[in-house]
């Protein structure tokens, strides 16, 4: 059996694409926010590991930041009572709006670029159940997200979807 040379080099550029390329995803971890106080529940969220977070401690409330230097994401978690929307705070006009998740909550993103930076930010309420001490029942997560391109902004919206209540012991 004759194969054609336009086949193999065809097979061959194939075959180069995908040795340059892998397909593998990027190992992900399992990322545990704790909130102040015993008896306050855990979040926990899915992240590629090349992540890293950092925590900054309010009186009432904590900002959990995950930044990825290599490829400019980041995104921000603000956990406690008095969220403030970037959007209205920069004064920016120019906002979309799209429908999505956190955790099994149904949300809103508000979408927009400044300088050249994709930029995504949601409030989310009542992410805290019937389960969860009375202090904190009335928490608000606000999630912001920035990112050189739409595409990561919603890699890291997918990511922010795994978002789920741990439980304390």
């Amino acid at each position: 059996m004759k194969i054609s040379p336009l086949i193999l080099c065809a097979f061959a550029v194939l075959m180069s694409g995908c040795a340059s390329h892998p397909t593998s995803s990027a190992s992900i971890k399992t990322y545990t926010l704790r909130l102040w106080g015993d008896a306050a529940p855990r979040l926990q969220m899915d992240l590629p590991s090349s992540f890293s977070m950092k925590r900054q401690r309010g009186a009432d409330f904590d900002v959990f930041y995950f930044i990825e230097r290599s490829t400019q994401r980041d995104m921000g978690i603000y956990v406690g009572y008095y969220p403030g929307l970037l959007t209205r705070e920069a004064g920016v006009a120019d906002v979309q709006r799209q429908s999505g998740r956190v955790g099994d909550l149904s949300i809103e993103w508000l979408h927009w670029s400044k300088d050249g930076r994709h930029q995504s930010e949601t409030l989310v309420r009542d992410f805290f159940d019937q389960s969860t001490p009375k202090a904190h029942k009335p928490l608000v997560l606000h999630i912001f997200i920035g990112a050189p391109s739409a595409q990561d902004v919603a890699r890291m919206e997918a990511a922010a979807a795994t978002l789920t209540l741990k439980r304390s012991r």
